[in-house]
């Protein structure tokens, strides 16, 4: 599958994905570190499939990745 950070679409739309994401993490108690994979459709629609309370810790994992595009190390995204 296509993993791409951070999405393909406009600030407006990553800022309703960013609340949404959120919201899904406090609504299932997620303390730390969670990432969030979902759709968002050609239509604009965004749906969330798959909420993970920290996996993926190896170096070389997507959560990770996302780390680098914000500018931030292992430790950093750990912290």
């Amino acid at each position: 599958s296509l993993q791409v950070t951070p999405a393909r679409c406009d600030y407006a739309v990553q800022q309703i994905i960013q609340k949404i994401c959120a919201r899904v993490m406090d609504i299932l108690e997620f303390k730390t570190i969670g990432r969030i994979d979902g759709i968002l459709t050609p239509e604009g629609e965004i749906f969330i499939i798959d909420p993970n309370s920290f996996s993926g810790a190896g170096p070389a994992s997507f959560l990770f990745k996302q780390g680098i595009q914000r500018h931030m190390n292992h430790t950093q995204l750990i912290n």
